[in-house]
């Protein structure tokens, strides 16, 4: 399985947090990309996860939430999407919550938690 955590961001201070929050996902048993959709129309803050092989960001142009996360999944490489808001974090554990959901109702087209 191979999951894309797609997050819109407006540039808060908060989005270090939410990003970390994937990253420190402990050895989840699969693999994932995070994609961070940049619709500030400013250049985010240097951080240390931008240099992660497993983030990419991709810029939009003051657009909005919705065109925002429909940017990152027209790139996205996961079997599965994953939607996270700038201002929200993923609790440890909560990628490998959500793959064993999958995979017990493996026809569902949706799952969330």
């Amino acid at each position: 399985m191979f999951c894309s955590t797609i997050i819109p961001t407006v540039g808060r201070p908060s989005l270090n947090r939410t990003v970390q929050s994937v990253l420190q996902q402990k050895a989840p048993p699969f693999d994932y990309e995070i994609i961070v959709v940049n619709d500030a129309g400013r250049p985010l803050p240097p951080a240390d996860w931008q240099h992660s092989p497993r983030v990419q960001i991709i810029q939009t142009n003051r657009r909005e939430r919705g065109a925002a996360r429909n940017a990152g999944a027209a790139i996205a490489r996961g079997t599965y999407l994953h939607f996270l808001d700038d201002d929200d974090w993923l609790v440890p554990g909560g990628l490998a919550a959500l793959q064993a959901q999958a995979q017990r109702q493996p026809d569902a087209v949706l799952v969330y938690g």
